[in-house]
C-alpha cells in the first residue's frame, strides 16, 4: 500500500519537450498493478519501470548503480505519511521520456527507496496544461477530452497536491488525488471525530509508507462519499495516524481519494482554470 508523498525539499524546475504530434494524439499507455500504476520509461539512456504518481510531485528514482552515478547538484528529502523524512539527493538528467512524452533536463531525486520502481510525479503532468487518466483504457493522455463537462466546484492545487471536493454527511473536504494510494486514506483523527460516516472493521496488518516507516492500519468503511454529482456507498477507506505529517507540512489533507474510487473511470484535469471532470465518458 502506498501513501501520499509531499516533497519537504523543493525540486528545481524542469523543462518539458512535447514531440511535434497533435495533443490528441500524446499518449502513454500504462499498466495496473494491485491498483498502481507503471509505464515504462527511459532514464537517460537506462529502461526503467516508472509508476505514475500524482502523491508525489517531482521524479523519484530508486538507488540502481546508473542513478547512483549522477553527480548530485544538492540534498533533500521526501516525506510519507509517517512523517519521517528520507533523504535524497539532488541530480539532472538528460531527458526522461514514456509513451509520447519526453521531457528534457529533468530535475531528479534519487532516495534509498524501498521500492523496485521509480516514480514520476505530478509536476511534469501540470506541465501538461491538461491532462486525463483513462482508467478504463489504461491510457494517460494530454489535453482535456471534447466530450467532457467539467465538475461544478473547481479543484485546487495545493502542497503540490490536487484537491478535489468531496462531501461526507455533514462534513466537507479538499481531499488529495493521488494516483500512488491503492486505496483511499483518511487521517485517523479525522476518522474518530466523524463516526457518524466511519464504521471500524477492523485493524489490518501494519503498513509501510514511502519511507518504509511501519504504520499501524485501520480498515473503516466511509457511508457516502460525494463528488461532481455522483454519490459513492460503503468505501474502503484505511486510517493512518497522519499528525506527524499534519506538523511538518501545511494543510495536510484529512482525507486521500485513492485508486479504489478511480478505476472504472476517466478523470481530466485542467490546470489553466482548476477545471475536472470524470465518468465513463471523460
Amino acid at each position: 500500500m502506498s501513501f501520499a508523498r509531499p516533497a519537504v525539499a523543493a525540486l528545481a524546475a524542469a523543462f518539458l519537450s512535447i514531440p511535434n504530434l497533435a495533443a490528441a494524439q500524446q499518449v502513454a499507455a500504462f499498466s495496473r498493478e494491485n491498483n498502481r500504476f507503471f509505464v515504462d520509461c527511459m532514464v537517460d539512456r537506462v529502461l526503467e519501470l516508472c509508476q505514475l504518481d500524482t502523491g508525489s510531485y517531482g521524479v523519484g528514482l530508486r538507488p540502481r548503480p546508473e542513478f547512483q552515478a549522477y553527480p548530485a547538484h544538492g540534498v533533500g528529502g521526501v516525506m510519507g505519511a509517517s512523517g519521517q523524512p528520507l533523504p535524497t539527493r539532488e541530480v539532472r538528467l538528460g531527458a526522461l521520456s514514456f509513451g509520447q512524452f519526453k521531457l528534457q533536463d529533468v530535475a531528479a531525486a534519487v532516495s534509498d527507496s524501498p521500492f523496485d520502481h521509480s516514480i514520476i510525479g505530478l509536476e511534469y503532468l501540470e506541465r501538461l496544461g491538461a491532462f486525463t487518466f483513462d482508467f478504463r483504457r489504461n491510457e494517460l493522455r494530454r489535453g482535456w477530452p471534447a466530450s467532457s463537462r467539467s465538475c461544478e466546484e473547481p479543484f485546487e492545487f495545493t502542497t503540490r497536491m490536487i484537491r478535489v471536493p468531496v462531501d461526507l454527511p455533514g462534513v466537507h473536504v479538499k481531499a488529495a488525488w493521488d494516483t500512488g494510494a491503492s486505496t483511499t486514506v483518511g487521517d485517523a483523527r479525522f476518522i474518530a471525530a466523524h463516526p457518524e460516516v466511519f464504521r471500524f472493521v477492523r485493524k489490518l496488518p501494519p503498513g509501510t509508507d514511502a519511507t518504509s516507516t511501519g504504520m499501524p492500519v485501520n480498515l473503516y468503511v466511509a457511508s457516502k462519499l460525494s463528488f461532481c454529482g455522483r454519490d459513492f456507498h460503503d468505501v474502503a477507506v484505511v486510517a493512518v495516524d497522519m499528525s506527524r505529517s499534519k506538523a511538518l507540512v501545511p494543510d495536510f489533507p484529512d482525507l486521500t481519494l485513492g485508486a479504489n474510487l478511480m478505476v472504472g473511470d476517466s478523470w481530466s484535469f485542467d490546470f489553466a482554470d482548476r477545471s475536472w471532470a470524470f465518468g465513463r465518458g471523460s
